[in-house]
């Protein structure tokens, strides 16, 4: 990599990651990196790189590209509670604007990938990023900060399972759709609506792909970069949706 970067023919070196700050603290400090890609958003903020790992990248000069800054659209549409404390602040932005807000914030943080589904989501995206004067480092408020711990206090009590979709645990050898049987899990607890996972899961059974396809083989729960779970919380799955 380093002739290369030396002959022109690459411009600099990164790498991507999945795991546990200590894990990354040591790959940071093996290499002279370029950049690395990591996950984040106010959600995960205390997990995998954490805010440590972001300051420690700063330092070293690295730049970063963060992924999975709604969470896989987790982010978008909230629940009750989390709402209220939204409507409840000075300052009136949607869920999509406070993630963002919550990673440019970070000085630290060079580029943020955000997926999309629609020319709408893209258009709405880009409307965030306009304003120079109002996508800066630093921007956020004490109480804008703590707003953002009172949203993630209540997520992480109402989410079942914290599944990104990130699809590394895809394809299943039985068949089981991993991601989108979590989601259905998920929904269930978060918006207060067993009713709708249950008939989103009776299409799974119907079309394949839900939790009573897993023979427990366990390949999934070896390549998930969050360490979940997987084949307990199928069996939850089928039990409260099935």
């Amino acid at each position: 990599m380093d002739e290369l970067k030396r002959e022109g023919l690459i411009g600099g070196v990164g790498f991507s990651y999945h795991d546990d700050y200590s894990v990354f603290e040591e790959i940071l400090n093996f290499y002279d990196w370029d950049m690395c890609q990591v996950q984040q958003n106010f959600l995960d903020v205390d997990k995998e790189v954490t805010e440590k790992g972001i300051r420690l990248a700063g330092q070293k000069g690295v730049a970063l590209v963060i992924m999975e800054p709604l969470r896989g659209g987790a982010l978008v549409n909230l629940p009750k509670e989390a709402k209220a404390v939204f409507a409840a602040h000075g300052e009136q932005r949607t869920p999509v604007d406070w993630a963002f807000r919550h990673l440019y914030n970070y000085p630290e943080i060079s580029c943020i990938l955000s997926g999309v589904s629609s020319m709408e989501q893209l258009k709405e995206n880009l409307t965030y990023f306009e304003d120079p004067s109002d996508v800066t480092p630093n921007c956020l408020s004490e109480a804008d900060v703590q707003m953002l711990r009172e949203v993630k206090a209540i997520l992480e009590k109402k989410t079942l399972i914290g599944c990104t979709g990130c699809f590394y645990c895809m394809p299943c050898p039985s068949g089981v759709k991993i991601p989108n049987v979590f989601s259905l899990y998920n929904d269930a607890s978060i918006f207060d609506d067993v009713q709708a996972s249950r008939f989103g899961y009776s299409m799974q059974k119907r079309f394949g792909g839900a939790a009573d396809l897993c023979t427990a083989c366990g390949a999934c729960e070896r390549v998930c970069p969050q360490h979940l779970p997987i084949i307990e919380t199928l069996q939850k799955v089928e039990q409260m949706l099935g």
